[in-house]
């Protein structure tokens, strides 16, 4: 009996790590950031108010925002890298990230050193 065989994308690895699962864990965490982002956004819309409170409410809106499109963007960046075969590679330096940082925080571009 002969084992399946596998599509190379789903068992290539690449410092340590299976892509296909990289990509999986990156595509994961970007649907919950377009999540997180459109209720931000549609919280922020809602808080038009002058009151102090609702201005506090609406800062830490603001806040979350910023956050959430920020890390939408470094999602972003790490799938193109994992298609141009420079993902895991640090940007700054050209070593490789440790795999352990990748688990940690799969879509950084810097190894522990640079960071």
């Amino acid at each position: 009996m002969t084992s399946p065989t596998l599509a190379p994308s789903s068992v290539s690895i690449r410092g340590g790590f299976a892509v296909q699962e990289r990509r999986a864990t990156l595509v994961d965490t970007l649907a919950e950031l377009k999540r997180v982002i459109a209720e931000s956004e549609a919280t922020f819309d809602e808080l038009a108010s002058t009151d102090p409170t609702v201005a506090t409410a609406r800062d830490v809106t603001k806040g979350r925002l910023a956050i959430g499109l920020a890390t939408h963007a470094d999602v972003e960046t790490a799938l193109r890298r994992l298609d141009d075969g420079t993902y895991g590679t640090c940007e700054r330096c050209g070593a490789a990230i440790a795999a352990a940082r990748l688990d940690a925080l799969p879509y950084t571009r810097h190894c522990i050193a640079c960071a």
